[in-house]
């Protein structure tokens, strides 16, 4: 067994420091135990290259990356990695599951490679190029490898347990940064319109000091699958309590990433008094605080429901209290904020991102830019639907990043999603067999449309006591009982309404982009 399930897999490290030529050592494990080790060189000159790539061209911008991570090295003798990449997707391909993981771990000492949109990668599969991140059949991530055990789906953890905490001070256009008010009513509006045909999720509302007013929603909130937390601020305080009947936390709300100012340690023993001691030194003239490193800050609200920005070590400190065996399954960070990406500073959910999963929670989804409202919804519905059908946290995200796919406009809304994780069969949650059959039987070639004669006329009718009959084809013919199963599948797997019938321009964008 390779120790992933059912799936091949390929596991690229990236390693730092960088050294004074531009190069990164990079070394490239694969499920049949071969190993390769390389370097990438990604200095100022190839970053340029990297940002001057035309807006949109996505496909550029991923195949550039993937020629930078994935260099062939100029000794002959050495064995081609591309080559190899391509063995394992053959075998992957070849196998039952026909899916290859691939998994990116940025090491702590070159940790401002995160800045840079992985999620783009392109990769040559089948003689054309393929998005790594939105492929079914390629589910990826940037990982991190811990000695601590991975979380044991089981029965526990259905109803699935979300708290989603919303932050909004009342002074948030005071700071600095011209960070956007959060508009916390539609936010819940969006979240509770994606999960609401979803029985098995539970939601507990955390809407801050902003509260919910819209006495419409409050009304389609109901108990007990919808919890509102009224008259109180969201706090770290209020997060670390509510985490302990929880198994995901979706955050909204705001982050920086800037510097902070070390607060000097206090001292041990009370300073002797100046009269008791002789022939004293004049005292040193004060040190200003050093500088930390750049650091992420949530924005969270004080009890007060001003703004209370947190950093990143007292979010850790606060959150790991109950140990890994309790911690969240997973943290959802949805960004507020409007401002432009900008490829070369880090956003400051990717720096956060890793901090969490080092800590030991088993997996992190950031956004790495603004997600446009139009999507948002679109985006927690699928991804929440894919994560209760398998519980698996990669292909789940990757078949949600699909949807967000445009081929037409060329935009990359789809990369913005990145998932940090230290599961390596990225399994948190009980698969649901009935979906997962459901998925199978859509999925399957002799169930799909003819793209010249659309679905063929597929109906099922139910049939109890009495009415299962010799004649039983005359009794059912005119019933409103018969149920279309297309329509149906379609219903159950995407909570979607009527499906869509497909046309040649579907299938142009499908064949070729996935």
């Amino acid at each position: 067994m390779n120790g992933q399930g059912d799936y091949c897999w390929v596991r690229v490290r990236i390693l730092g420091p960088q050294d004074a030529d531009g190069y990164y050592r990079v070394e490239v494990e694969m499920d049949d135990g071969r190993w390769f080790q390389h370097k990438m060189k990604l200095g100022d000159a190839e970053e340029s290259a990297l940002v001057a790539i035309t807006p949109g061209d996505t496909q550029a911008y991923g195949i550039k990356l993937y020629q930078l991570l994935f260099s062939n090295s100029d000794n002959p003798d050495e064995p081609s990695l591309r080559e190899a990449l391509q063995n394992a997707w053959g075998r992957a391909s070849a196998s039952q599951n026909g899916q290859l993981r691939v998994q990116l771990w940025i090491s702590e000492e070159c940790s401002e490679l995160h800045r840079f949109r992985w999620e783009r990668m392109f990769m040559p599969l089948d003689n054309q190029w393929r998005a790594l991140a939105n492929f079914s059949q390629t589910p990826f991530s940037r990982f991190t490898r811990l000695p601590l055990r991975d979380p044991e789906p089981g029965t526990g953890d259905r109803p699935l347990k979300v708290l989603m905490a919303l932050s909004n001070p009342k002074d948030l256009t005071d700071l600095p940064g011209e960070l956007a008010e959060v508009e916390v009513e539609q936010e819940i509006k969006n979240f509770y319109e994606a999960v609401k045909d979803f029985p098995e999720v539970f939601v507990t509302f955390a809407p801050g000091r902003t509260g919910i007013k819209d006495e419409g929603l409050l009304a389609a909130l109901v108990p007990p699958r919808f919890r509102v937390l009224k008259n109180e601020s969201t706090t770290i305080k209020l997060i670390q309590r509510e985490l302990a009947n929880h198994h995901i936390l979706h955050f909204t709300g705001h982050g920086t990433f800037e510097k902070g100012k070390r607060k000097p340690a206090p001292d041990s023993a009370a300073a002797p008094d100046p009269k008791d001691v002789k022939d004293s030194s004049p005292p040193a003239p004060e040190k200003p605080p050093a500088l930390n490193k750049r650091a992420t800050w949530l924005v969270l609200e004080d009890d007060a429901g001003n703004a209370e920005k947190i950093e990143d070590a007292s979010i850790v400190h606060n959150l790991i209290q109950r140990g890994d065996n309790q911690l969240p399954r997973l943290i959802f960070l949805s960004s507020c904020d409007t401002s432009r990406y900008d490829e070369r500073n880090p956003r400051a959910f990717n720096s956060l991102g890793p901090r969490l999963v080092e800590a030991g929670f088993p997996a992190v989804v950031a956004m790495q830019d603004k997600v446009p409202v139009e999507t948002a919804s679109e985006l927690t519905r699928n991804f929440y639907g894919n994560l209760l059908e398998e519980g698996v946290i990669d292909s789940a995200l990757n078949r949600s990043r699909w949807f967000l796919y445009d081929k037409v406009k060329l935009l990359d809304n789809w990369t913005i999603p990145v998932l940090f994780m230290r599961t390596p069969r990225g399994q948190l949650f009980t698969a649901d067999p009935k979906r997962l059959a459901l998925r199978a039987i859509s999925e399957a070639k002799q169930f799909g449309p003819s793209w010249d004669y659309d679905y063929l006329p597929l109906e099922a009718v139910v049939l109890v006591r009495n009415q299962i009959s010799a004649n039983w084809e005359k009794t059912v013919m005119l019933t409103r009982a018969r149920v279309d199963l297309h329509e149906q599948l379609e219903r159950l797997l995407n909570k979607s309404g009527k499906p869509s019938k497909p046309n040649a321009s579907d299938k142009a964008n499908e064949q070729e982009a996935l």
